[in-house]
């Protein structure tokens, strides 16, 4: 669906359209009657029509392995910069209804994350790069909370009976701890990497959640949550 409207949307829609011609009509029909199992409505999503020619770069780019130049937009706390360079492009990956790409900076030599829509202009070069060495996408998305990554560290959360039922349905890291406690609620203790996120979701929880460690994002819930106390006074 982030796809739709550029010409990677079509290509797409061009080969289920094949693989569908080559099928008989019972198996269309099977398919048919799976393809309404599910729906996917995200929230929020990014609108991505105005950034056709940049996926289909991004993509054509991914494929062949061609380091792009870029022109990347960043936000600070008090301004917005524009900043030039190159890119060795690696993987797409959606997230909250955006669309986000994992890149090689080769002037730094690190892997970074660059959200599509901020890539303001983007030429693909002619020189290959090869594939950075035990790269894996998907590892470093599960050892992050949420969208950022950082050095891991372990959090704990205390939560009280009213949400315990919510905190033990769902697995919310490869190593978590979930200790019950004499009042009913319970501390969860996670392995897990980008504090940004971490404090992120806690706040979401209002009264309901309480970091515990560690104690540098606490100060910094305690700092936030002062703060918009004074907005409501």
């Amino acid at each position: 669906g982030l796809f739709k409207g550029s010409v990677i949307s079509a290509d797409i829609e061009s080969a289920f359209e094949k693989i569908s011609n080559a099928l008989s009509p019972e198996a269309k029909s099977v398919l048919e009657r799976y393809s309404n199992l599910f729906i996917s409505v995200p929230k929020t999503p990014k609108d991505y029509s105005k950034h056709a020619e940049t996926l289909e770069e991004l993509s054509m780019a991914i494929l062949g392995r061609k380091t792009c130049h870029i022109i990347y937009t960043t936000y600070g706390e008090d301004e917005i910069t524009e900043k030039s360079y190159d890119i060795n492009p690696l993987h797409f990956f959606e997230r909250d209804g955006g669309l986000y790409v994992f890149v090689v900076v080769p002037y730094y030599g690190d892997i970074r994350l660059l959200a599509v829509e901020r890539i303001k202009s983007i030429e693909m070069g002619e020189e290959a790069f090869s594939w950075p060495e035990n790269f894996d996408p998907e590892a470093l998305l599960s050892k992050a909370f949420g969208l950022y990554w950082d050095d891991s560290f372990t959090a704990k959360i205390k939560f009280p009976a009213s949400q315990v039922r919510y905190i033990k349905e769902r697995k919310w890291a490869e190593q978590q701890r979930i200790d019950e406690l004499p009042d009913g609620g319970v501390i969860l203790t996670i392995e897990t990497s980008g504090s940004y996120d971490i404090k992120r979701w806690v706040l979401s929880f209002g009264p309901y959640a309480e970091l515990l460690e560690p104690s540098e994002i606490r100060a910094q819930i305690k700092q936030e949550l002062e703060e918009a106390a004074k907005a409501y006074a």
